[in-house]
């Protein structure tokens, strides 16, 4: 059976959960490029992915789990391009702030005009912003989030930076000001976010309905391509000040050295903006992603899947208890058919 190694995110420590394997600056984990099985009913020609019926593509909704990959403005896509930062065993030695441990690496990163910010920076400022909102929901490790190790009940207080690692880019999530089982994206290049990351999202932000909505708000748009980071947390900052990140245009010129002065202070204040601004068109596009499963998330291309006979709902054989020797028998035979414990009931 194939595998491919996926790269996520920067981080410091060393570890072993779920099967992720955490290195000293990379995160790795495995996902199966096998197709998903198809039940014995199932027509085996036919595309092999939970969602077999063809999307709806209105002008502003797109739809999950369809044969038919998503598709990102090119300006997102030529744009989102990550360099790793080359920093010397003495900078990691050097520590800037004790306590969360950041070091001189970091703070050269905060400085440094088109650095790339990362995880240990993008923590720091969760931190500091969880010590000063303690009741807001969210603001976990942006690495146990990416690896589905934090998760959340949806809330209407829930503010989260996250990383999409298909595309290198920093984003901030929020659920604040949404109906049930929406959720808002701040992408300061108003990029769609990768399947992958769209499964993260549905992962992170519990729901019990069987479709999360996800809309990529309307901000203004960053310069050059290295500032995501900061603009991540300059959203997160501003949800939590009670702004509104669509109605300002934040100084870029500004950002680093504000964010260097408010990690250096212990407190995250509002960064600097150079006006206020009114837009027509508050979503630039909306996502409809369907969830699956008895975990209620998305489904990403080339997942293990099961296809219960009775009520066609597709599941997760981890989920529903079928271990791995089961399944590839399950795969194997298609005469076999499965019913799920629900239907068995």
């Amino acid at each position: 059976m194939k595998y491919k190694c996926v790269l996520y995110g920067f981080h410091s420590f060393t570890d072993n959960v779920a099967g992720v394997c955490m290195c000293s600056k990379r995160v790795r984990f495995c996902i199966l490029t096998s197709p998903v099985l198809s039940a014995d009913d199932v027509n085996v020609d036919a595309p092999r992915d939970p969602d077999s019926m063809a999307a709806t593509n209105a002008d502003d909704q797109e739809q999950l789990g369809t044969p038919a990959p998503i598709q990102v403005d090119t300006v997102a896509d030529t744009s989102i391009q990550s360099t790793e930062n080359v920093n010397t065993d003495a900078d990691m030695e050097v520590v800037w702030i004790a306590t969360p441990r950041l070091y001189a690496c970091d703070r050269d990163d905060v400085q440094t005009p088109a650095r790339w910010l990362c995880d240990r920076v993008v923590n720091a400022a969760q931190h500091f912003l969880r010590l000063q909102y303690p009741s807001a929901a969210g603001l976990c490790d942006t690495v146990t989030v990416g690896c589905s190790i934090a998760t959340t009940q949806w809330s209407q207080e829930t503010v989260q930076v996250m990383f999409d690692s298909a595309k290198q880019h920093w984003f901030t999530l929020s659920s604040v000001g949404c109906a049930d089982a929406t959720v808002d994206i701040y992408d300061s290049m108003q990029s769609i976010p990768s399947d992958k990351s769209l499964k993260s999202v549905s992962k992170y932000v519990r729901v019990h309905s069987d479709v999360l909505t996800i809309r990529v708000l309307n901000v203004a748009k960053q310069k050059g391509a290295s500032d995501c980071g900061l603009f991540a947390i300059a959203f997160a900052t501003a949800l939590l000040h009670k702004q509104d990140p669509v109605n300002v245009v934040f100084s870029q010129e500004q950002m680093q050295s504000h964010l260097h002065a408010c990690l250096e202070n212990h407190r995250m204040d509002p960064f600097p903006v150079t006006c206020q601004r009114t837009v027509r068109r508050r979503c630039t596009r909306q996502i409809t992603v369907q969830l699956y499963c008895l975990c209620k998330t998305a489904y990403v291309n080339g997942e293990d899947m099961i296809l219960c006979n009775s009520c066609s709902q597709w599941y997760h054989p981890a989920c529903v208890g079928i271990e791995q020797v089961d399944y590839a028998e399950l795969r194997a035979d298609r005469s076999l058919k499965y019913t799920c414990v629900k239907c068995v009931q």
